[in-house]
């Protein structure tokens, strides 16, 4: 076969290939009853089969030119037509299972994604690899709906307590008890179904070693015994101890409770990123990601609340309502000496940083840290004296500034003269050393001042008390359901539980977490390979994304990302500002920022305000509108002022040590400012309606979404399926003429078989 003769009949056969997927697809959706009452589910799931088979045979003649094993075309058709037998039209998104049967249903546009997902494998394997992808591995993506849906089961009371019945038929269970019980069988099942399903597609053998099995049933009861722990520490037996031991107790119980968490979850993403790089679970790298999340979340879990703990008994004495409480420089200058080695030791902490007692001793030895802390203390009392947080947002700002400046390159000139003094140095550093850090340091405390007008230290005191409350109930407070809303803040209500108190909240918190963050994690991770190769300035970042090694790459930062939830969530929700007013840089989305620095400069304020809230209506109304904000605001604006801590921190870090006089890569950012950086996003604050702004955006979305206009309808799910079609046809036509050179016939393939 000639090559232009040949080029044409694989490109022909990867466009077919590429539309009889859609079929398949839209048939998942539920195209299929729209054909007539003859087409019922059994009917549907025969026309997505044979669908998925012509997809599959079409595939493989334009990757390999020859026509697939009868046994493997025969799973290319059995995964879409049993994904489409699963789909449920009833079934809502991530909706718990109220029947054992709902554990094997997806929704209508889960299958739909699912079926795309697996003739996107198959292709991809085959224009890849020139050969047919494993069963095992075609079996993946469906594996993980059911993995999914086989969690929702701890959303279901009633089927635990069926699950508890069974696996412990005796009587003397409480409830509790029972509780218990299934969610550790539950995760436990989970946890033995991803470890034997990942060393099946490695080794093609069965998990033998008990030391990993007894490492996955530990872990799995550590993570259901924290729910456990965190009731315990929000009870009221807790907040009628006497004297401090209630907030010991406390302490004790929220790092029991976060360490299983924390525990749970570094295990099952340590063990897949092993797998991204071939390697078997074991005993001994498991027990290492089990341990570290173990020790991780008990010290972040209870130093966090400690402080917070301490923080509360202290303004509750007489020295809170003395020297501090009356603003008194000097009580404040000694407290920030006590705390500044804490505090930059704190601030310093990242997932990935040295352990937190080594840090705290190294910060403790250096004297500058005492005197910086000084200096801060009896700057911010002299602020709290003059009310700083009733000055405008300017005068604040200056007023930061300033404090910075001296706390940062002051005490260092003020360390070079005491140096001079006793002869252990001979002259001054350079002026551009000292301007550097005054820049440096003014400008973090300078937008810390800006940030706590009256408003928002309103809002962080509020969240304080919240967190030092032992126990809502003994407080005379009542509880609230802790819901959420992991897809774009809309659809699959989740309810973790009554925020009871204190501990009941930061792990509530850190479970919304991992939870919300899994969605945003892998656009962190694209948006960091875009952004490495723009400091780069080549194309070599975004080349090797679409390669083995690029995937892996972003595969195992997508992983690390999804493991910030667990420390980032309880202190993002923590300093999040809230603003009714919208201005320029307060809009969600970077796409969505640009477009209100233009109205800014076409409107008035009046205008631009109503322009401002028309939109927000948007977003509220039409649920694509929604989506597209939600992927621009996490995949774009916050993944970029993130990840601009780390590339672009690498990059100001050369430049400011150059403009110090210093040669090649040599760094000048203290730690402590560039860990400053990643949390700098939390102090932009973002809009949202209030008052009788928020009655108008609400009622005006609720009459749209009434009308069925701005729900996703079924015909631009299919429109979409149909684009993606044409547009996986057009890759697999470019991707097969790159892989045939000019004058060459069409390669013979290297292999037909698994």
């Amino acid at each position: 076969m000639g090559v232009t003769t040949g080029s044409r009949f694989a490109g022909a056969s990867a466009a077919l290939s590429a539309l009889a997927a859609g079929v398949a697809a839209m048939v998942a959706y539920g195209w299929g009853p729209r054909l007539g009452p003859e087409f019922s589910p059994l009917g549907e799931s025969l026309l997505a089969g044979g669908a998925g088979v012509l997809a599959a045979v079409l595939l493989q003649l334009a990757a390999t030119g020859r026509l697939p094993r009868i046994s493997l075309a025969f799973v290319d058709g059995l995964v879409p037509a049993l994904i489409t037998w699963a789909a449920d039209p009833a079934l809502e998104v991530w909706q718990a299972p109220k029947t054992w049967a709902d554990i094997f249903h997806v929704t209508p546009m889960t299958a739909s994604a699912l079926v795309l997902g697996h003739f996107v494998l198959l292709g991809a394997w085959l224009l890849g690899k020139r050969r047919h992808p494993s069963a095992g591995l075609l079996a993946v993506l469906p594996a993980t709906a059911l993995g999914f849906s086989w969690l929702l089961l701890l959303q279901s009371p009633d089927l635990l307590l069926a699950l508890a019945r069974g696996v412990w038929p005796l009587p003397g269970l409480t409830p509790y008890a029972q509780d218990l019980l299934a969610r550790a069988v539950v995760l436990a099942a989970f946890n033995e179904a991803v470890a034997v399903g990942v060393n099946g597609l490695l080794a093609r053998v069965w998990l033998k070693n008990p030391r990993v099995h007894a490492l996955l049933l530990g872990s799995a009861v550590c993570a259901a015994l924290s729910p456990l722990f965190a009731d315990l520490g929000s009870d009221p037996a807790i907040a009628a101890l006497p004297g401090p031991l209630g907030h010991v107790a406390a302490v004790g119980c929220v790092a029991l409770a976060s360490a299983g968490l924390w525990a749970q979850t570094y295990l099952m993403t340590g063990y897949l990123m092993d797998s991204f790089r071939g390697r078997r679970p074991t005993a001994y790298w498991g027990s290492g990601y089990f341990g570290q999340g173990l020790g991780k979340g008990a010290v972040y879990a209870g130093v966090f609340l400690g402080l917070i703990f301490a923080v509360a008994w202290l303004s509750r004495t007489g020295w809170a309502t003395g020297p501090l409480g009356a603003s008194e420089p000097w009580a404040w200058g000694l407290l920030g000496l006590l705390v500044m080695p804490l505090l930059r030791t704190l601030v310093e902490s990242f997932d990935g940083s040295a352990p937190l007692w080594r840090r705290l001793r190294d910060n403790c030895r250096r004297a500058r840290t005492y005197v910086r802390g000084a200096v801060v203390g009896v700057g911010t009392g002299l602020c709290l004296e003059a009310r700083v947080w009733e000055w405008d947002g300017l005068e604040r700002f200056g007023a930061g500034v300033a404090l910075g400046a001296l706390a940062y390159a002051g005490v260092d000139l003020l360390a070079d003269v005491w140096a001079m003094g006793r002869g252990r140095r001979l002259k001054f550093q350079s002026w551009r050393v000292y301007a550097t850090r005054a820049l440096l340091g003014g400008f973090v405390a300078g937008a810390l001042g800006w940030y706590l007008d009256a408003a928002q230290s309103a809002v962080i005191m509020t969240k304080f008390w919240k967190y030092a409350t032992l126990s809502t109930a003994a407080a005379g407070q009542e509880a609230h359901p802790y819901v959420i809303w992991p897809l774009f803040s809309k659809w699959g209500s989740m309810d973790l539980g009554l925020s009871t108190g204190g501990v009941r909240l930061l792990y509530n918190e850190s479970v919304s977490g991992v939870i919300n963050w899994a969605l945003a994690a892998p656009l962190f991770s694209v948006n960091l390979v875009i952004l490495t190769a723009l400091f780069e300035k080549s194309l070599a970042p975004v080349r090797r994304l679409f390669s083995r090694e690029g995937m892996i790459g972003v595969a195992e930062q997508t992983v690390r990302v999804l493991r910030w939830g667990l420390w980032m969530a309880p202190v993002i929700y923590s300093f999040l500002r809230i603003s009714p007013d919208p201005s320029w840089y307060n809009q969600d989305g970077a796409i969505r920022t640009m477009a209100a620095i233009f109205q800014t400069w076409a409107q008035d304020p009046a205008q631009f305000r109503a322009w401002s809230i028309q939109t927000f209506l948007y977003i509220l109304a039409y649920d694509w509108f929604r989506i597209l904000i939600w992927l621009d605001h996490m995949g774009l604006r916050v993944a970029t002022l993130v990840n601009l801590s780390f590339v672009g921190g690498d990059a100001l870090d050369e430049l400011l040590a150059r403009f110090q006089g210093h040669p090649g890569r040599a760094r000048c950012i203290p730690e402590g400012l560039r860990r400053f950086a990643t949390w700098a996003p939390l102090l932009i604050p973002f809009f949202l309606p209030m008052g009788a702004d928020w009655d108008y955006v609400w009622v005006g979305a609720e009459n749209i979404q009434k009308t069925g206009l701005g729900q996703v309808s079924g015909l631009s799910v299919l429109l979409g399926i149909f684009v993606l079609g044409c547009l996986g046809a057009g890759t697999a036509m470019f991707v097969t003429r790159l892989r045939r050179p000019r004058g060459c016939a069409l390669e013979e393939p290297a292999q037909n078989g698994a």
